[in-house]
């Protein structure tokens, strides 16, 4: 290497610590015959390149759901040694979820000042499940759904749809929660400083991401002999879909030392958020004259059943922060942590209305007031986890 390049980069290096200019800016200027441009060393850095992709694992936490209904009691509520199983705002296990992000970028012109990148993730489904079994043995606690009905008289009086009965029937009821989390960005960038070992870009883009949930409150009700067989088995199911669509603003740094970098990224996304609820239910019974199925479950009834979809404005913020090594010139490691979180979504556990019409129930016809409906009851919602990437550059 000669003595003329080996000057030029340690000048370079003393003008990116803020020795040579206040405003460590390389500056385009004609150079001494000979001496080679700044300009190009930096360009031709690690820090600016033409081409990059990365592969990241996600190991990511989700805001857990919970179901404010109660939906499995001993008995009526508000009587007296009445005790609540499941539901009633009881949490579930945040169960880490595994999943992946694939990022693939360019810079644009010759002084690579604009570029453009595209990013996909995903978080794979996760699904918990509370259970509780009544043996429906003598003298053993029988167990229902607790609901409350809309009087003629006014008023919404507490009342029971008996599911394990001691002597006659037992129940095994099942609460399953599910949510899966994927997402896809076009950016735009461009960069308003860089240097051998800093770089400061701003970004500009779209957009997309699909928040999918649901629950399923499943109950299987058969007979204890020598009870003539009678078998229930009850399904209600409540599945909401976030897809928020819309244009973001951010910002990028990168920093490095040696053979060590630092860099973080804050995102902020404005839009519409599609927001659909799915309500589905059923009710078989199982006699030895007949095998029926009815519309309807207990809290998914022909009152509330279907698909119930809006359009709402959300707003949707997104940082990370990565530490990394360069394992060669072109091929670097990193971990790091994310955290994103959206304003307004509807989730599974939030759209079950337990005053009920049993009017429906065993596929009857309504009469009086419609109950259950469907309200849109929004919250907000954050995934947040570490990060293990490799990313590639050219």
């Amino acid at each position: 290497m000669s003595s003329n390049r080996i000057l030029a980069i340690a000048l370079a290096f003393v003008a990116s610590a803020g020795v040579i200019s206040a405003q460590d800016r390389v500056v385009s200027e004609p150079v001494p015959g000979g001496q080679p441009d700044i300009s190009a060393l930096l360009i031709e850095s690690p820090s600016s390149p033409r081409f990059w992709g990365s592969s990241e694992y996600l190991y990511w936490w989700t805001q857990r759901q919970t179901v404010p209904s109660p939906v499995l009691s001993t008995g009526p509520l508000g009587t007296t040694g009445t005790a609540i199983l499941l539901g009633n705002n009881a949490p579930f296990d945040a169960q880490p979820h595994h999943g992946g992000r694939f990022t693939l970028g360019m810079a644009l012109g010759s002084e690579r000042r604009f570029g453009i990148e595209a990013n996909y993730f995903f978080l794979s489904q996760q699904t918990d499940n509370k259970s509780d079994i009544a043996s429906g043995a003598p003298g053993s606690t029988g167990t229902g759904n607790p609901y409350a009905f809309p009087s003629p008289g006014g008023g919404t009086p507490e009342s029971f749809f008996t599911l394990a009965i001691p002597g006659a029937f037992s129940s095994v009821t099942t609460l399953s929660l599910s949510t899966r989390l994927q997402g896809i960005e076009l950016n735009g960038l461009y960069n308003l400083r860089a240097t051998a070992n800093r770089r400061f870009d701003l970004l500009v883009g779209a957009r997309y991401l699909d928040l999918q949930e649901s629950l399923n409150l499943h109950t299987d009700s058969p007979t204890i002999p020598p009870t003539i067989q009678n078998d229930y088995t009850i399904n209600d199911t409540f599945a909401t879909r976030n897809q928020f669509v819309g244009g973001q603003l951010g910002a990028r740094f990168e920093a490095s030392r040696g053979l060590f970098f630092v860099n973080g990224t804050c995102k902020i996304a404005i839009g519409n958020v599609h927001q659909d609820i799915d309500v589905s239910g059923s009710f078989r019974q199982v006699t030895p004259a007949f095998d029926r199925t009815y519309l309807g479950g207990v809290y998914a009834l022909p009152t509330n059943i279907g698909s119930h979809t809006r359009n709402t404005f959300a707003w949707m913020p997104e940082v990370n922060l990565n530490f990394g090594v360069n394992l060669t010139q072109h091929v670097r490691l990193y971990t790091g942590y994310n955290f994103l979180w959206i304003n307004n979504v509807v989730r599974p556990g939030d759209q079950i209305d337990r005053t009920i019409n049993p009017s429906q129930f065993f596929g009857g016809t309504l009469a009086g007031t419609p109950r259950p409906v469907v309200s849109f009851n929004d919250t907000s919602f954050w995934a947040q986890g570490i990060t293990l990437g490799l990313d590639i550059r050219y």
